[in-house]
């Protein structure tokens, strides 16, 4: 996408009640995210894209609260934390050209928190996430997330086998919660939506 295009998306994010920001690269992604953070405390959703910024580490350096169920021990009171943090940090499975945040969730975590969770929300839309309607969005991260996330945990699903979704209903199942979200919550007091200019993830 040119320049003048993430500015459209910007428009029509920020029009639906979000916080825009573009990030022309990951430093500035990083950048941005910490400042919006604070010193407050910070719960992670599950993303191998969060996890290849360093943000986790960065944040228990320079002194913040973390709460990352990738990284601690007890992954369910970590996921409980990461609820109730000051700041929730994931990214977005797709975003469409109208500006909806799509996102497919297996536990429900990340999902939950964003919806009824902490007050302040950040999500990053990378370049690879966008998609034209939630139609696509949602065949988009299926296609991709979903079987790349089965692959890399192991699980027996059809998406693991052969990288297509076979609509599976199994204790393996990735897909089990769908949520688009048109509009932040009303428990969301700031929601921001940072557009990087660089693919991330899955």
């Amino acid at each position: 996408m040119e320049q003048r295009d993430y500015e459209q998306l910007a428009d029509r994010l920020k029009r639906r009640g979000f916080i825009p920001h573009i990030a022309a690269s990951k430093e500035e992604a990083k950048a941005q995210i910490l400042d919006i953070a604070g010193n407050g405390s910070v719960g992670f959703g599950g993303s191998s894209g969060i996890h290849s910024l360093g943000i986790y580490e960065t944040l228990k350096e320079q002194g913040n609260d973390v709460f990352w169920h990738w990284k601690d021990e007890d992954k369910a009171a970590a996921r409980r934390k990461a609820f109730d943090a000051d700041v929730y940090l994931c990214t977005a499975n797709a975003l469409t050209m109208a500006g909806e945040i799509v996102e497919i969730d297996g536990t429900g975590n990340r999902v939950g928190a964003m919806i009824f969770g902490p007050e302040k929300i950040i999500v990053v839309a990378a370049e690879n996430k966008l998609a034209a309607d939630v139609e696509s969005g949602i065949a988009q991260i299926k296609k991709n997330v979903c079987s790349g996330n089965a692959r890399r945990l192991k699980m027996k699903t059809p998406c693991a086998a052969t990288g297509s979704c076979g609509n599976c209903i199994s204790g393996d199942s990735m897909c089990r919660v769908t949520v688009v979200f048109s509009q932040p919550t009303r428990n969301a007091k700031e929601f921001h939506v940072i557009l990087l200019q660089e693919a991330l993830g899955l």
